[in-house]
């Protein structure tokens, strides 16, 4: 993946992989990205990873493959946000 695409996954999306790849990842998008929403897909070792981010609506849709676990840090008020740990699943988060 180029620089742009990486921009996209890590600030935008706010996807990242853990210390031991895909198995456990994070999605914590950065909270001064003006995008308003981005949906995209990363494929895995354990499966696809799927995710919809709508910072007007203030939802994260969010699935989780079997067998992975995601920490999930959404935008908040500055020093609130609190990380949520997911299995696996379909997950609908508001903030």
């Amino acid at each position: 993946m180029g620089t742009p695409v990486t921009w996209l996954h890590e600030h935008v999306a706010g996807l990242r992989r853990g210390a031991e790849g895909w198995e456990e990842f994070v999605v914590a998008p950065d909270p001064d990205v003006p995008v308003g929403r981005i949906a995209m897909t990363r494929a895995t070792d354990a499966g696809e990873i799927a995710l919809d981010l709508d910072r007007e609506a203030r939802t994260l849709v969010l699935t989780v493959p079997g067998g992975t676990r995601a920490t999930v840090v959404l935008p908040q008020e500055p020093g609130t946000a609190a990380p949520q740990e997911l299995g696996p699943g379909e997950h609908l988060l508001r903030w």
